[in-house]
């Protein structure tokens, strides 16, 4: 039998009191507003709709499609979440690794003032010395290896939707991974051997004869 408008109407005024909906309800509604308003007034043609369009049924599918798009955003919602969290963690850490890599560059960073006491006793000198900031090094050491580990979850490459639907980004991690450690290898090879240049520059006069 074909569905009339206010047949219709009447289904999603139904579908709309939610999981407690029931003919009587929807009937009580309909009693309560202006008789121009609604379908009808009467419970036995809500019934009768009911039974000819099969509301129960109509109700269930539709509830199930709602459910399964509302998943499906859900999953969508996620996995952007994950990877705008992944490349957020990228972005600091490749942030923490340059702003280290430029004090290993700065000499008052790399070099720090310390004092040294030659001799002993009424012989005994002072001595201002510089050292080699260690701890620097090892911090920046630290922050690549987080850095490698973030970067490490997708071996050739990560493509992902851009924003709003713009053109797909694609980062080619193993050529960002050699260059860093290329410059790492470079700079703690320069670094490491101003540090035995100094050592050897500063002399213990208590050891000469």
């Amino acid at each position: 039998m074909r569905e009339t408008n206010k047949a219709k109407q009447a289904f999603e005024d139904y579908f709309g009191l939610g999981p407690g909906r029931s003919l009587q309800n929807l009937h009580q509604t309909y009693t309560k507003a202006a008789p121009d308003s609604v379908p009808t007034r009467h419970l036995r043609t809500l019934k009768q709709w009911s039974s000819e369009h099969n509301w129960q049924e109509r109700v269930a599918e539709r509830e199930a499609a709602l459910t399964a798009e509302a998943m499906e955003e859900l999953r969508e919602t996620a996995t952007k979440t994950g990877y705008a969290l992944f490349f957020k963690r990228i972005a600091d850490l490749n942030v923490l690794a340059e702003l280290l890599f430029d004090e290993i560059l700065t000499e008052d960073k790399r070099w720090l003032p310390d004092v040294k006491q030659i001799g002993a006793g009424e012989f005994a000198e002072r001595v201002d010395i510089v050292r080699f900031n260690a701890g620097l090094i090892g911090r920046f050491l630290d922050a690549l290896e987080a850095l490698a580990t973030e970067m490490g979850e997708r071996k050739h490459g990560v493509e992902v939707t851009g924003r709003d639907g713009g053109p797909i980004e694609h980062i080619d991690i193993e050529a960002i991974r050699k260059k860093r450690w290329k410059d790492v290898e470079e700079t703690l090879a320069r670094v490491l051997a101003e540090e035995q240049l100094s050592a050897e520059a500063v002399t213990d006069p208590g050891n000469e004869e």
